[in-house]
């Protein structure tokens, strides 16, 4: 059976959710890490509800967290959405 091109983009999604940001020293984390894929220089894009808020790099990864500079991004808030698309 094919899968609809929607089922295809969703599944080709890693999303994640910001835990926690540090306005102070521009940085927040975020749920996905190493195990998730996501390496150093990844480039995700941050939604609130249906809004794209920005889009963030990430400057260190551990297993199941990592840390993204929140210079370039408008106002990100704990419970935003992260969205990677897989390659």
């Amino acid at each position: 059976m094919r899968e609809s091109k929607d089922e295809f983009n969703t599944k080709s999604l890693l999303k994640g959710e910001i835990l926690t940001v540090d306005e102070e020293y521009n940085f927040a984390i975020i749920n996905r890490g190493k195990d998730d894929g996501l390496k150093v220089g990844d480039i995700l894009m941050v939604y609130r509800k249906d809004e794209l808020i920005g889009d963030v790099r990430i400057t260190e990864v551990r297993e199941r967290l990592s840390v993204i500079d929140t210079t370039t991004a408008v106002s990100i808030k704990k419970g935003d959405k992260i969205i990677k698309q897989k390659i």
